[in-house]
């Protein structure tokens, strides 16, 4: 499974020709995941500049849980 994720992102960035290269992080929660992600950046010569985290559409109506780790995530 790992594996055909891993060669999904690879063809999406080759049909949208972007040069780069991705990793994946599974098996955490959001919080977990973005500090992931921040903790790699910067690894060797190759530098990400951008971090990008998508909008909490459904702030109004998720559950109190899942709210506050996104807020967490942000802090």
């Amino acid at each position: 499974e790992r594996a055909k994720e891993l060669k999904k992102a690879y063809k999406y960035l080759k049909m949208r020709k972007i040069k780069g290269f991705c990793t994946l992080i599974d098996n955490v929660d959001m919080q977990k995941g973005v500090a992931a992600m921040l903790e790699v950046a910067g690894v060797g010569k190759m530098k990400p500049n951008i971090l990008l985290m998508g909008f909490k559409n459904d702030w109004r109506t998720c559950d109190k849980p899942a709210l506050d780790q996104y807020f967490a995530t942000i802090q």
